[in-house]
């Protein structure tokens, strides 16, 4: 399958998911039930519940958000040479990020059903997933630009090519 057709469906199936996130029926504590101390606050009701017709959706909601950047970084890589020497990087940083997700949600699950809660480094587990993790993994698509940026996106020779359509329009 073409690229540009992968993320047309990529984009589609995205849809989808959130149509049918849509639908789900709203539950009575889904925005929140009034708090029996303070009546001014809101609190949820159990979170295995109130979590359980959306958790498997959000997380593919997810999962397919990753897949669609990582073909959009394809998709902005050179095409004479296809994906030469990106494609495995590109697969390896998925792969993290798809699993560091997997694990935050996961692990939420299961935070949402223990009565007593793994710490890590101050934080229960799911939430130090999503701090520590998530905004680390991506940096895997960081380096892949930064130190591939001449290799798959602007070489020097496609920088000089532009540089002479520049000047032949100028004159």
């Amino acid at each position: 399958m073409k690229l540009d057709k992968a993320l047309f469906a990529l984009v589609l199936a995205l849809c989808v998911l959130v149509g049918a996130l849509m639908l789900v029926p709203d539950r009575p504590d889904y925005h929140g039930i009034t708090h029996p101390n303070f009546p001014s606050l809101l609190q949820g009701g159990p979170g295995a519940e109130r979590h359980a017709r959306v958790m498997g959706l959000g997380w593919a909601f997810g999962t397919l958000q990753l897949v669609f950047f990582a073909c959009l970084i394809a998709f902005g890589a050179k095409k004479k040479h296809g994906l030469r020497g990106l494609g495995k990087p590109l697969i390896f940083g998925l792969a993290l990020n798809t699993t560091v997700w997997t694990l935050c949600v996961l692990t939420y699950r299961i935070y949402l059903t223990e009565p007593t809660h793994m710490l890590l480094l101050g934080l229960p587990l799911s939430t130090a997933i999503m701090a520590y993790g998530m905004w680390l993994a991506p940096t895997t698509y960081t380096f892949l630009f930064v130190f591939g940026f001449k290799r798959w996106h602007l070489s020097d020779q496609d920088l000089a090519a532009y540089d002479r359509l520049i000047e032949s329009k100028q004159q």
